[in-house]
């Protein structure tokens, strides 16, 4: 447990960031995307209408987007090439619990610092805290697919493949984690594959995806945050009641 301080939340949506910028993706008109560097020979797809504003469509984009789960409607038909990452359903892992335990303890928001007398010595402290049980443990699977279309289709989703398990191999860690503070964290992620997904697709096209599964070892928290009474006076008791018992 961390005292005095608050420990900020975590949750599915951050982890997805987290793969995303330890993919190396950054941000641009509120979508991320692979620079072009990281990526030779790959050219990037033209913007559409479902991507960006009027002005923007027909203009190659400033990176290979990457692109979470399905496309929002049945129509629309995600852009090639691209990175896809569809995260699947996480599964509480208990076997990395560490039992019933407190995040962090912290003086209550609002409430002044006190002194109370106990026994002979005087004590400082505050008339209330604030704190939260710790997260659970789980793991959170992904499927990461590196898509190349058209001419050369099989080497470019060779070059986006080779980036993505030079970041995730084996045995790794996903970082960019931010929790609900802006702090970031790590964690432990172990891949399995490739695998070549391409019979699945259209062949007209000259699809090309090769698919990594990730298994992220994180934790979610589930606990909001409360606030306990301090005990600001020496407890006494009595035996006398005990004594008094009904007829």
């Amino acid at each position: 447990m961390i005292r005095h301080e608050q420990v900020g939340d975590v949750w599915l949506r951050d982890f997805d960031e987290g793969i995303t910028k330890t993919l190396g993706c950054i941000e641009i008109g509120q979508r991320y995307y692979l620079p072009l560097d990281k990526a030779p020979g790959v050219e990037p797809p033209l913007f559409t209408e479902f991507f960006g504003d009027v002005s923007q469509q027909g203009k190659p984009m400033p990176g290979i987007p990457i692109i979470y789960t399905s496309p929002a409607a049945g129509v629309q038909r995600y852009t090639l090439p691209c990175l896809r990452l569809r995260r699947e359903d996480p599964s509480p892992a208990l076997e990395r619990w560490m039992s019933f335990h407190y995040k962090y303890r912290r003086p209550a928001p609002g409430f002044p610092e006190i002194e109370v007398t106990y026994r002979t010595r005087k004590v400082r402290g505050y008339a209330k805290y604030e704190q939260q049980e710790g997260a659970y443990p789980y793991d959170i699977p992904y499927t990461l697919t590196c898509e190349g279309v058209g001419k050369g289709a099989r080497a470019k989703a060779h070059t986006l493949l080779k980036h993505c398990m030079k970041k995730f191999k084996p045995q790794a860690k996903v970082h960019h984690v931010k929790d609900s503070l802006g702090r970031e964290r790590s964690y432990w992620t172990f891949t399995e594959g490739p695998s070549d997904l391409s019979a699945a697709t259209d062949i007209r096209d000259r699809t090309i995806i090769f698919a990594l599964s990730l298994r992220v070892q994180g934790e979610l928290d589930l606990n909001d945050p409360e606030l306990k009474q301090a005990v600001t006076s020496q407890v006494s008791a009595s035996v006398d009641s005990m004594s008094n018992r009904p007829t």
